[in-house]
């Protein structure tokens, strides 16, 4: 990318404002391009429901710090912690990584990581409030060096 587009990237999202409010019907959590591991393939969307949420925090939990152009703190990248001894503290601390990654999102309030390791795969299990409340969910993600992939929605 060359600095003329970076810079007019940067002053772009410099201008813009932050707003803050609960969702409001028929969109609720907004809408996306349905894409677990891939975009559908006649790209089909998801909409106001807690899958977009799932899904953003697949894809948020499995790009890597500094891939976006526009964004390069954005991601979290779980396959790197796959095939490598990691001790109970590292594990500890890696769910409180993932809590500040997935607590950048404004439609989220809270969420709680449970993290575990099984031999080459990690489970993430994810309790997530969203900002309405009344419509609390889990997630559990299933990690490996390939692929992040949602095992279980709730």
């Amino acid at each position: 990318m060359s600095e003329l587009v970076h810079g007019a990237i940067t002053q772009g999202l410099a201008a813009l404002k932050a707003t803050s409010t609960v969702p409001k019907p028929p969109l609720g959590y907004g809408s996306d391009l349905w894409c677990e591991d891939d975009l559908h393939p006649h790209l089909a969307e998801v909409t106001g429901s807690a899958l977009v949420i799932a899904q953003y925090a697949l894809r948020r939990l499995s790009t890597p710090a500094g891939s976006l152009p526009d964004d390069p703190e954005w991601g979290l990248d779980l396959s790197g912690y796959c095939n490598r001894p990691t001790t109970s503290r590292e594990l500890a601390l890696l769910e409180g990584e993932i809590e500040s990654e997935l607590l950048d999102d404004d439609r989220i309030d809270e969420v709680r990581a449970q993290v575990s390791s099984s031999g080459n795969t990690l489970s993430v299990r994810l309790r997530i409030i969203p900002v309405d409340a009344s419509k609390s969910f889990t997630l559990t993600l299933s990690v490996s060096k390939i692929s992040t992939l949602i095992e279980e929605l709730g």
